[in-house]
């Protein structure tokens, strides 16, 4: 569905329905099955119920009840009808794939009519979320960085600028292709061969200065290494518009499953590059540090 969030132009909301290209079973299974059938396992079942109605945000005549199992389907028919009205559930908007209904002005614009003509730059909670965490964390016997929790925007260094060694002097980055959307595109045959073909699609983006004082030619095999022991191997593209600190790694390629047939083995798989560890987590959010340091070599010469 539409999330309903307010930087979403347009005059009306869409409440949108995404359904199955295939009509055979495929023996996946929805991640709302695999919830449920978790939650029923261990044991938390009903609280998971009473937590999946407020989430939801479900009203009390559709409201799931302790007690009862529900498939997924039933679930989503009752978040429909619950928010479109119970004349509208999930056959209904099988059949037309969405519903539309207008924005208020101050919906359509929610920044300009409601906050005027403030913004929030202070954010004094943070201080004390902070120290209730750290509090938290010392009952535990744990030990959390809550260097984050400022009022105002702060710089420190990530845990793989502290944890390198200085052969490790180039950061490894990650960014999108245009003609890609995520992971969800990689083994689509067309965009793949266009990756193929594209001067940066499944090479390594590397500055020319920094290539030059490393002895790497454009469309040079070069090997990468953490320091945690990860490394990948790819062909170098040299340019100019990129870091010269920075070696770039386009796209979410490297995929290994067996059903991937255009996109299996093509490219570099960043996450298998960034080290799992709690030093990587952000105690403010719970993300996962996305910076790692590569020291960077020509592959012959290994």
């Amino acid at each position: 569905m539409n999330s309903m969030r307010g930087w979403i132009n347009g005059d009306e909301w869409y409440f949108t329905l995404r359904q199955p290209v295939l009509t055979e079973p495929t023996g996946g299974k929805h991640p709302a099955e695999i919830y449920l059938d978790l939650a029923e396992r261990v044991g938390v079942i009903d609280e998971f119920l009473k937590c999946l109605n407020d989430t939801l945000g479900l009203k009390e005549s559709f409201r799931l009840k302790v007690g009862q199992k529900y498939s997924p389907e039933e679930v989503i028919d009752r978040h429909i009808r619950s928010f479109l009205g119970a004349e509208i559930g999930l056959d209904k908007l099988k059949e037309r794939g969405f519903v539309a209904f207008p924005r208020t002005m101050v919906e359509k614009f929610p920044r300009a009519l409601t906050k005027l003509p403030r913004a929030h730059l202070y954010f004094e909670f943070l201080l004390e979320a902070g120290q209730q965490l750290e509090s938290i964390a010392t009952e535990a016997a744990l030990t959390l960085d809550t260097r984050g929790f400022q009022p105002l925007p702060c710089w420190y260094p990530c845990a793989a600028q502290v944890q390198a060694a200085p052969a490790y002097d180039l950061f490894a980055v990650n960014y999108k292709l245009p003609f890609h959307t995520t992971t969800m595109t990689q083994d689509n045959p067309w965009l793949a061969g266009l990756a193929v073909h594209h001067p940066v699609g499944y090479r390594y983006l590397l500055n020319t200065q920094t290539a030059a004082r490393k002895g790497i030619a454009d469309g040079d095999e070069v090997s990468l290494e953490t320091p945690t022991g990860a490394s990948a191997c790819g062909i170098v593209k040299l340019s100019q518009c990129i870091h010269p600190e920075v070696i770039g790694i386009a796209s979410s390629f490297g995929h290994w499953g067996q059903a991937r047939k255009a996109g299996r083995h093509r490219g570099t798989h960043f996450n298998s590059l960034v080290p799992y560890r709690v030093s990587q987590i952000d105690a403010m959010a719970g993300l996962l540090d996305a910076c790692v340091k590569v020291k960077v070599s020509k592959a012959s010469a290994r």
